[in-house]
């Protein structure tokens, strides 16, 4: 939990940035339209900064440079394989607006009421956006869930400066990537697209990255690939030293053939400033996600579900002779025909070391369904024994995942709160498929519309100073209408919180 922590007070999401604080000077703007081409150059206020020479590499890539007009015909000598695979990719990659709406901190400020005689408003307008990749010329694009999040309006803006609606088909915020499907009317326009690299990059392979960095427009930068399967608040990723800044995220990063070999999604910065650390969602989950959101594939289910080793357990094991980054211990057994027992240890899926939970349930993520790969693990009575344990491995078949939000659930309806909220009794076994407490008892919230004071898992526990066990017992007291309002106690992961709502 500490490193989690640290991680994240140093991490900056790459979000889209559509203005920046500083003017540029008459000179600066003629100079960095030039250089973007007329390509969404950005509005009067975008900021520039050293790192942007960094963004014009010796090749002229992305840029309207005395090279590229030279490389018009991709068999010309005067092309490089970067300025090819360059060319190929930046029509196929787009950029993203987003409106939502969020909460204000005023509404209900008693504060606010006292001085200005009001409730103050209820929500507050947010713009944002990022960048995205067409992965289907049918109008499919990929991008990063963080940027189209709780979005209410999404505008894509295309190569050649079209602009569609479009809305969000699939999204899996454990992955860090969303699907979107561009409402193109009547338009005839031939749509670019990308393919996803089908085996993934290797550390110190070269790669690009293309994004609307800082609203100014697309923006080539390249670099390698510094690390593999990192986690990352509690993500799966890739590293790369090729610069990524704030309006990246949701773009590809590409192989030097100008294929997908990730989407951008996060930098480590203390500033906000890339200082040489960005991290991108590999090309197996960008695979699986467009599998799932364009041709209907189904998400596999674990045969266990596991939990952190302790590493005073991983440093016995290999002071008896093991040699093992890490494990991830079995909390629950699925399937029982694997053999797999709970308190054994998981060492590897699929041929992939697995030394924590996340990369345990990434990698159970990853198979097809009907796949078969192997497991290698340790069984928890060998690994109390003084003898040194024996690697045991089993070979499982990828089962369909049973979604557990399609539980079937109670619709809340009336003038009140928690109107809209599907909700459920928490029994043990729907507990475990959403990873809560099984011993919890209560009203699990399954589904909340935008702008509730709940959200998908929560478990409401009380109201109005009543203890809920059960759907019948919520309804029955949200239908005894209050004047003063309603007192609410939700559980949230391992806090309690209490609410007034009026």
């Amino acid at each position: 939990m500490t490193k989690l922590i640290n991680l994240l007070l140093g991490m900056c999401y790459v979000c889209g940035a559509s203005e920046t604080s500083a003017k540029v000077k008459e000179s600066e703007k003629r100079d960095l339209a030039s250089n973007a081409g007329n390509r969404g150059a950005g509005d009067s206020n975008a900021k520039k900064s050293g790192s942007d020479n960094n963004n014009i590499n010796d090749n002229g890539i992305g840029n309207n440079s005395s090279r590229n007009s030279k490389c018009a015909n991709n068999n010309s000598k005067a092309c490089s394989k970067t300025s090819i695979a360059v060319k190929r990719a930046l029509p196929a990659v787009v950029s993203i607006n987003t409106i939502s709406e969020a909460a204000s901190p005023f509404f209900n400020d008693p504060l606010f009421g006292f001085f200005f005689g009001a409730v103050g408003p209820q929500h507050r307008t947010m713009r944002g956006g990022g960048s995205g990749v067409i992965v289907d010329p049918r109008g499919y694009v990929v991008t990063c869930a963080h940027v189209v999040d709780k979005a209410k309006v999404i505008n894509v803006t295309l190569d050649n400066m079209e602009t569609f609606k479009a809305k969000v088909i699939f999204a899996d915020p454990s992955l860090d990537l969303a699907v979107l499907q561009l409402n193109l009317g009547e338009s005839k326009t031939k749509l670019p697209h990308l393919d996803v690299q089908s085996s993934p990059v290797e550390i110190g392979d070269k790669v690009l990255a293309i994004g609307n960095a800082f609203g100014i427009g697309q923006t080539v930068t390249r670099g390698i690939v510094s690390a593999s399967y990192r986690v990352l608040d509690g993500r799966v990723v890739f590293q790369t030293d090729s610069a990524v800044n704030p309006g990246n995220s949701g773009g590809p990063i590409l192989t030097q053939d100008g294929d997908i070999a990730g989407i951008a999604s996060a930098i480590y910065s203390k500033t906000g400033a890339f200082h040489g650390l960005g991290f991108f969602v590999p090309a197996v989950a960008v695979k699986y996600i467009v599998d799932r959101a364009i041709n209907g594939a189904k998400g596999a289910k674990p045969p266990v579900k596991v939990r952190p080793v302790d590493t005073s357990i991983i440093l016995a094991l290999n002071d008896r002779g093991l040699s093992i980054i890490g494990g991830s211990e079995v909390a629950h057994v699925y399937d029982a025909s694997s053999g797999i027992q709970v308190n054994d240890i998981i060492l590897s899926v699929a041929g992939k070391p697995v030394p924590s939970k996340e990369m345990f349930d990434f990698f159970i993520k990853m198979t097809t369904i009907g796949e078969k790969y192997e497991i290698t693990y340790l069984k928890a009575d060998e690994i109390t024994s003084e003898q040194t344990p024996v690697v045991h491995k089993v070979t499982v078949t990828a089962q369909e995942q049973t979604d557990a939000q399609a539980t079937d659930g109670t619709t809340l309806t009336g003038d009140h709160m928690l109107s809209g909220v599907v909700v459920a009794d928490l029994t043990p076994d729907l507990a475990d498929s959403l990873e809560l407490d099984p011993k919890q008892t209560g009203v699990v919230v399954l589904k909340a519309p935008e702008g509730s004071i709940v959200s998908a898992s929560d478990v409401i526990v009380g109201l109005d100073n009543t203890a809920v066990s059960c759907v019948k017992a919520l309804v029955e007291i949200l239908n005894k209408k209050s004047e003063r309002g309603y007192c609410i106690t939700i559980k949230r992961g391992q806090s309690l919180i209490q609410q007034s709502v009026y």
